[in-house]
């Protein structure tokens, strides 16, 4: 019997429950249960489960696939954990390493899909903004949202509607020294809503693409169904589709939840709000109706073995690493944007050459 690896944290009963159905063994484990081992020989990096005696020797042979589902604490660990069962062992992964590193930072995530020219709304990175006008005026002025840079579930959101808001909020968090993102604030009419899209299988022909509207609660402006329990079925239009996919493709990642508000003073314009390596299955699930979860077993299970997957996984992500180096890197500025360029571009050929 194959079997796969759940990485949580916590309990994950619905991906069990449809591993089981395609008759697939399903290991449920916290990254702290594990260390990784790098050897001074090629090929011979390890992976053991903790003991009280002895740690347990992990085969690469032992697990098909792994399906990451870790955030909060521990999520350093667990994306060092991951990284050595993707790359090292050769364990295919619905997620990459970098594409969920990328999710938990909200700037970070938009900063690098407007690369890709994905939409997102106007924003500002501050650290300890002092300014707040200026800064409030280049993201479309009041009311505008303020986010600090990490946070799940509608925590770490504010919003800020007036001058006063604005100084009370700003210079309060201005002496946190924390960073902050300024937001423009879309409208998606009443009561507060956007949509949740689950994209699974991101770099197939045709993915499998499931979304619903969140709503708010009463007087809040997070749509978020962990917080409201509300929701409903939505139609997504094409471009909200092509958008979702786009995203999860630049992020390396072939399941992953995508945020998506229709701006209503602009007929509806849909504009990427958040990425998400570890989107909630029980809100989307309950109000669509769909088998969210047995979609993901189906991909792991049908796809696992495709060697063409495993070589497009490591190749996107070693590209990924050589453009941060150039980044980092000194030497010309034209030199470096050229570069990257050639970068990119190879990522995206890489991208497209499972669709032919």
């Amino acid at each position: 019997m194959k079997k796969v690896l759940i990485l949580s944290y916590g309990s994950q009963k619905r991906l069990v429950q449809e591993f089981e159905k395609l008759e697939w063994e399903s290991d449920v484990m916290s990254p702290s249960d594990f260390y990784c081992y790098i050897s001074d020989k090629k090929g011979y990096d390890r992976l053991y489960k903790r003991a009280e005696e002895k740690g347990q020797r992990i085969k690469a042979k032992e697990y098909s696939a792994v399906v990451p589902r870790i955030s909060g604490a521990g999520f350093d660990y667990g994306l060092l954990v991951l990284e050595h069962l993707q790359h090292n062992l050769g364990v295919f992964s619905t997620a990459s390493p970098f594409g969920l590193r990328m999710c938990s930072n909200k700037f970070e995530t938009s900063q690098y899909l407007s690369q890709y020219r994905i939409r997102g709304p106007k924003q500002i990175l501050a650290h300890g903004l002092s300014d707040y006008k200026e800064a409030i005026d280049l993201v479309g002025g009041l009311p505008c949202v303020v986010k600090l840079q990490k946070g799940s579930q509608g925590k770490g959101v504010f919003i800020i509607r007036n001058e006063e808001d604005a100084s009370e909020t700003l210079r309060a968090l201005e002496y946190t020294r924390m960073d902050m993102i300024l937001q423009q604030k879309l409208d998606s009419g009443k009561p507060a809503n956007d949509l949740r899209i689950w994209v699974i299988g991101a770099f197939l022909k045709d993915p499998v693409v499931i979304g619903y509207k969140r709503y708010a609660l009463a007087g809040d402006f997070r749509s978020n169904y962990s917080l409201s329990h509300s929701g409903e079925k939505a139609k997504l239009t094409d471009e909200e589709k092509e958008m979702a996919i786009n995203a999860a493709r630049a992020l390396n990642m072939h399941v992953a939840g995508i945020d998506i508000m229709r701006n209503k003073p602009e007929n509806d314009k849909p504009y990427l709000i958040e990425s998400n390596g570890n989107a909630g299955l029980s809100g989307i699930e309950a109000v669509t109706g769909e088998n969210v979860a047995g979609a993901v077993a189906k991909f792991v299970v049908e796809n696992y073995s495709n060697a063409a997957f495993r070589a497009q996984d490591i190749a996107r992500d070693s590209l990924r690493r050589a453009i941060d180096m150039v980044e980092l890197s000194a030497g010309e500025d034209i030199q470096k944007m050229r570069i990257n360029a050639i970068l990119r571009k190879s990522i995206t050929d890489i991208n497209g050459i499972i669709h032919k």
